[in-house]
């Protein structure tokens, strides 16, 4: 009997625990996210998905353990199944919410580093532009006063002869 007590206590230790990562998470999915906090709501989302698979995983194993130990007693062993089914639903739901929570952060954090790559590239480009326009201007200036200089040394020679 104490070996069913063991169990029961083990189970509703993983009970417990799932219950306080379904809170956690959808407490991370209703949170609104600032750009500074991104990163690490893609962490807090992967870490209490992690957890909601490993506490399930670990309550499947201890059911079947309980289960078994009782195995006269066929009532308790359906209520157990039936509050242990609902709950890994209610934990599946809350893990495929956080996946994709977490992959749209991804996504988004991947779209403004791109688009953040893009404007550098794009300063990158208008600040060529301009420094070759400069260069232009310069070279025209140039090519102005050098034609100017032979004009006057024309007007010069021509009189001389």
């Amino acid at each position: 009997m104490s070996n069913v007590r063991f169990l029961k206590g083990v189970r509703t230790r993983y009970r417990n625990s799932i219950q306080t990562e379904i809170l956690n998470g959808k407490q991370i999915l209703s949170s609104e996210v600032d750009k500074i906090d991104e990163q690490r709501f893609v962490l807090e989302a992967t870490k209490c998905a992690d957890k909601l698979k490993m506490y399930s995983e670990k309550l499947e194993i201890q059911s079947g353990k309980l289960a078994s130990a009782l195995e006269d007693e066929g009532e308790v062993i359906d209520d157990i199944v039936g509050e242990d089914c609902e709950l890994c639903s209610n934990v599946m739901d809350c893990y495929l919410d956080l996946i994709q929570f977490k992959e749209r952060l991804v996504d988004f954090i991947k779209k403004e580093s791109i688009e953040v790559k893009e404007n550098e590239f794009s300063s990158q480009i208008v600040e060529l532009q301009r420094e070759m326009k400069d260069i232009m201007q310069s070279q025209i200036k140039q090519q102005h006063e050098i034609f100017k200089k032979q004009s006057i040394n024309e007007k010069k020679i021509l009189p001389v002869l």
